[in-house]
């Protein structure tokens, strides 16, 4: 079965993230003389990779270049990896799960007559199958299904094998040959890009902190995520939150942590104010610990919780930053 990676790779460290997908990957390749490919947008600091790339069975890289810098549609990069498919006999084409990826892999799955599985959440191979589990209805309810190794394509959700080492590359290709695929926005396009906002680069980004604080619509107003912030620089923390916050216009898009959302898995998560509805614990119960704060001895999230505090957010949080300060 042989597999090709689309890899949202941003520099020449290898993320958590991009190591994840190619430890999925090699799971899926593992004991078959199948072959894994790795597609990646070019940029300069990438180049260096290759060096890294070697941990894992990758038989060749290829570079997607943009040399006048122009926007890069989804729909090309579906053209692209159509075309790739079609050369490498690929079977299964997987991705990570950012807005990017979400665009190309419905169009690509339409143009291959692909089976289309995002969301992922776990997987198991049993019987020259694979069985995939992710949740639906709005995280209502758990769907598990049963595919063959062909004909899929498929967007894993981050952080899904926390307790997984990193595979080790078994074949050892010791030089991995690259190719480069020039990009040229040449076809027709059914919209037109007006502008482009680049998101605030947070301090703490919550993929890589060690500890996060989850905030829920507890804190009742956008100006009380000052005390929030506070918090979280003395603690190093980075700051997450629920659904109902960002569909209040309190936070951006990008902090929503859920399943619809960013999945983490910090040391430590603090949820503050929120309820522990279950699509937001889908994204936080792989953290090492959680403690939180919720003034209804009932909330939900105190079934998740190591430690739960019952009180008054607006009582307990300035008690915690003296606490510290003091340290």
């Amino acid at each position: 079965m042989n597999t090709l990676i689309y890899l949202n790779q941003k520099n020449n460290h290898l993320s958590d993230y991009s190591k994840e997908l190619l430890n999925i990957a090699s799971n899926l390749t593992i004991n078959t003389n199948a072959n894994i490919y790795l597609v990646s947008l070019y940029s300069e600091s990438l180049i260096n990779l290759k060096e890294n790339l070697k941990d894992w069975n990758i038989k060749k890289i290829f570079f997607i270049t943009n040399k006048d810098n122009s926007y890069i549609y989804p729909t090309k990069i579906s053209n692209i990896l159509t075309a790739l498919k079609k050369d490498l006999n690929i079977d299964m084409i997987i991705m990570g799960n950012s807005l990017f990826e979400l665009d190309i892999a419905p169009y690509l799955a339409e143009k291959l007559d692909f089976d289309y599985i995002p969301n992922i959440s776990s997987f198991l191979l049993k019987n020259n199958q694979i069985i995939f589990q992710r949740l639906v209805y709005g995280t209502k309810a758990l769907e598990k299904s049963i595919y063959n190794l062909k004909n899929l394509v498929c967007i894993f959700n981050n952080n899904i094998n926390k307790n997984e080492p990193w595979k080790i590359n078994h074949k050892k290709y010791n030089d991995i040959p690259i190719n480069f695929i020039n990009y040229e926005s040449d076809e027709n396009i059914l919209y037109e890009l007006k502008d482009r906002v680049l998101k605030k680069q947070k301090k703490y980004p919550l993929e890589t902190s060690k500890i996060v604080i989850g905030v829920g619509k507890g804190i009742q107003n956008p100006e009380n995520f000052q005390l929030i912030e506070n918090l979280a620089n003395i603690l190093g923390a980075g700051i997450g939150v629920t659904r109902s916050v960002v569909d209040h216009g309190w936070r951006p898009e990008y902090e929503k942590i859920g399943q619809t959302g960013k999945i983490i898995k910090p040391d430590l998560y603090i949820a503050i104010g929120l309820s522990g509805a279950m699509q937001h614990v889908a994204g936080v119960k792989q953290a090492r610990h959680i403690i939180s704060i919720n003034n209804n001895p009932n909330a939900e999230i105190f079934k998740y919780s190591d430690l739960g505090i019952v009180g008054d957010l607006f009582e307990i949080i300035p008690k915690l930053i003296t606490y510290f300060n003091n340290l």
